[in-house]
């Protein structure tokens, strides 16, 4: 109950602030064009907000108390009573909640308000839930649960603040890591572990698509558009569904497509059920777009728009909320950042664009000073053998081609055709259709579309990671982002008396079907045109969602089987009980398990979620070998070693023992240490205490 007042405190303090900064009010809508009721977005936006100003606040505190204060108090407990006397007292004091008058529900809204719920508990609590007191996580996703669960363990049991990466304790948390400060927090709050990740996630599945369809209602002037934009953007494009049919078997036996890495559903939903803070971080920076979209429709073009907007206080939130986006999702910031570049270029303000990009770099670089390593540098940072620090942290460069077979520009372009099917055509010719309009106030969708597209350009250029296929997440933002003109294509095919404001009026625009005169077709028009064009966009839309509707059934059995933990560990219990809060263990290198539920940390679990993130994991693979084999010249120099890295406990089980890639001297451990606990029910595991 703690939690869920949480969040609804959250609420009411998001909601305060965007008040208080005249960003919101009862009943105006988030932006021009909207169709949806102002309350729904206005509660959107609030909710979000809150949870973004209150977490980012929980975190300073919590960093702030972890450093100053004894391990036994729990840095959350000061941090939570440090944000309710600020910032959320002095909000709602200024800003005391106001309702409006409650309206009659729209059935419309309601019935897709369902429809998005159901879609958020498919990618939360469909493979992640409780079963008979374990933790059970669908076979497509339990790989990505592992540094997901040990983050928000570490968070609420093993006060992991200042942050270090579980897997990979002692280099800090170089990892947008605020979406889990949440999810830990509510766990700290009494949430179990299972609601504390489903229910953030849930928001942010919500929040993003309602923020999608607002969007593509303010493009298309039609109500359909709230629903369809979503649809599309959860039912990928691809022509990957045809080369399956030409396959000849029907079966569903996994993830489909013939590109790399198709088989571990990197274009599917799967992702969004993976990477839980990916739809949050969509989220924000849609809400960031839409506060930023005047602008650009009041923009005439490149050659003006230097002087400063007439109200500041209604950007405000756009500009903290980019300060904090960069920890809540990287890539998500990096792509916002380049759409809002194009933005920009063509704003009636040019310089909120500029003062929201020095803000992601100044919350991105602030972030980097909260999660530096708290540690002195470790003597492995400096072998002559190993990868400098510079070269483990910042494994950047060109990269031209992504994952495409073939590099050359034409094979780039047969890949992408394959990958994204129809869907990346029509957001290019969308761009080039709107630019070339003679409205200069209608030109906006062009340079919108046109922005969409920029996050796909850095995918084939560029890697920000030390793994390419990362970049997969720019590409997805180009489609997820480009759903929205391509809904307004397939709705003006389709027809009826073209795009409404809020009140119901025809708009006198340019954004309906025209003929071949340019004139706006009427609904009176021939029956065989009419019937013509609605065939076009059913088969449009059938081309465009027939592989997302097999993934559907791709992600279904690949979920059906579950890798479990037990909730109710022996190690887990004696692990809380006997060690400290913020303990590093020499573990083997485990990933999904129930050691780190415990909320300790390890000195190098499984070393691929550390590698993606950019730590030096090949000098550290390295150095634990020679330590498993006990290479040491004296007891001293073993002891040394262990005191420096501040480990006191070593684990050794069946899994390790077995494991090829380490060759295991038990009988040193055995003499150089104390066997504190055994768990033959748990792959024989024996924890050392290791003093000298």
């Amino acid at each position: 109950m703690t939690a869920l007042l949480w969040i609804l405190l959250a609420a009411l303090t998001g909601d305060a602030a965007l008040r208080r900064s005249a960003a919101v009010s009862p009943g105006r809508p988030l932006v021009a064009g909207q169709l949806c009721p102002p309350s729904l977005t206005r509660l959107v936006a609030a909710t979000l907000c809150g949870l973004v100003l209150l977490t980012t606040s929980l975190y300073g505190y919590a960093w702030l108390a972890g450093r100053l204060l004894p391990g036994r108090v729990h840095p959350l407990l000061v941090a939570n009573l440090a944000t309710v006397l600020c910032p959320v007292l002095p909000l709602l004091l200024l800003e005391r909640p106001q309702f409006g008058r409650p309206r009659r529900p729209r059935i419309f809204y309601l019935a897709v308000l369902l429809l998005f719920a159901w879609v958020a508990w498919l990618l939360s609590g469909y493979p992640f839930r409780e079963v008979n007191g374990r933790l059970a996580a669908g076979l497509s996703v339990f790989s990505d649960y592992a540094p997901h669960t040990a983050l928000v363990s570490s968070f609420a049991k093993g006060q992991n603040f200042p942050s270090d990466y579980p897997h990979f304790a002692g280099a800090g948390l170089r990892w947008h890591a605020l979406f889990y400060v949440l999810c830990g927090n509510l766990h700290y709050l009494g949430l179990p572990l299972v609601w504390a990740i489903n229910l953030p996630s849930a928001i942010g599945t919500v929040a993003a698509f309602v923020l999608l369809g607002t969007l593509a209602e303010a493009w298309s002037g039609r109500r359909a558009a709230f629903w369809l934009a979503p649809t599309l953007l959860l039912l990928r494009s691809s022509f990957a569904v045809f080369s399956w049919l030409q396959g000849g078997s029907l079966e569903i036996r996994g993830f489909i497509g013939r590109q790399l890495h198709d088989d571990w559903g990197l274009w599917t939903l799967n992702v969004y059920a993976n990477q839980r803070h990916f739809l949050f971080g969509f989220a924000l920076a849609l809400l960031i777009l839409l506060w930023l979209l005047p602008l650009l429709r009041q923009g005439a073009g490149p050659a003006g728009g230097w002087h400063a907007p007439k109200r500041w206080r209604p950007l405000l939130p756009a500009v903290w909320l980019a300060a904090a986006l960069p920890w809540w999702h990287g890539s998500v910031a990096v792509a916002l950042l380049l759409i809002l570049f194009v933005m920009g270029l063509f704003s009636s303000a040019k310089f909120v664009h500029i003062l929201t990009a020095l803000a992601a770099g100044v919350g991105s670089l602030l972030g980097g000073f909260l999660f530096l390593p708290i540690r002195r540098p470790e003597a492995w940072y400096r072998s002559g053998t190993a990868l400098t620090q510079a070269q483990a942290d910042f494994a950047t460069g060109w990269h031209w081609g992504f994952l495409a077979p073939d590099s050359s520009v034409p094979g780039v372009l047969a890949y992408l055709i394959e990958l994204t099917g129809l869907a990346l055509p029509l957001i290019v010719i969308a761009a080039v259709t709107h630019l070339v309009r003679r409205r200069a106030d209608e030109r906006w969708r062009g340079f919108l579309a046109a922005a969409f597209l920029l996050p796909t350009l850095l995918a084939f250029c560029i890697s920000l990671t030390p793994d390419i296929a990362v970049n997969h997440k720019y590409i997805m933002l180009t489609l997820m982002s480009g759903s929205v003109p391509i809904a307004d294509l397939l709705l003006q095919l389709w027809g009826g008396a073209g795009p409404r404001d809020a009140s119901g009026r025809l708009l006198d625009t340019d954004a309906g079907p025209r003929n071949a005169s340019g004139r706006l077709w009427n609904t009176d028009a021939g029956l065989p045109a009419r019937l013509l064009t609605r065939a076009l966009a059913v088969c449009l839309a059938l081309v465009l969602t027939s592989t997302g509707i097999v993934d559907l059934f791709s992600y279904r059995y690949m979920n059906r089987g579950h890798v479990e933990i037990n909730l109710d560990s022996e190690l887990t219990r004696w692990l809380e009980a006997e060690t400290r809060p913020r303990e590093i263990l020499l573990t083997p290198p485990w990933h999904y398990h129930a050691f780190f539920l415990s909320g300790r940390l390890s000195w190098y679990g499984h070393g691929y979620y550390a590698w993606s993130a950019g730590y030096n994991t090949a000098a550290r693979h390295e150095e634990l070998q020679r330590v498993w084999r006990a290479e040491w010249a004296s007891w001293a120099d073993a002891y040394g070693w262990f005191r420096e890295r501040g480990i006191r406990y070593v684990i050794i089980d069946d899994f390790l023992r077995t494991n090829p890639e380490y060759e295991v001297d038990e009988a040193w451990f055995e003499e150089a240490g104390i066997a504190v606990a055994r768990f033959p029910a748990e792959q024989n595991a024996v924890v050392y205490l290791i003093e000298g």
